[in-house]
């Protein structure tokens, strides 16, 4: 969760919902308990279990497909997906 998704968390969390995030690193001590947000893991446990998924990564190599058909299957049917990508196309 770097700088976009912080600013997303700091939105959603003054809109009542609860943050969940997974992350390449664990954000710091103090940066979670500011942004209220909880660790995960495991992405696919966590896609499982949420009701709003907000993506915000750059476009690249790495996070190309990151919500691939198997993700997309392990979602809740009425979750719904923010996709926020930005950088170059690949």
């Amino acid at each position: 969760m770097g700088q976009i998704g912080q600013a997303v968390a700091g939105r959603a969390r003054a809109s009542g919902m609860q943050i969940h995030y997974n992350n390449r690193c664990r954000l710091r001590p103090e940066i979670e308990a500011d942004v209220e947000a909880t660790y995960w893991e495991s992405l696919d446990q966590m896609v499982a279990r949420m009701d709003v998924i907000s993506v915000n990564c750059p476009s690249t190599l790495s996070t190309f497909h990151l919500l691939n058909a198997s993700r997309l299957k392990l979602m809740k049917p009425s979750a719904v997906v923010v996709n926020t990508w930005f950088g170059k196309r690949l």
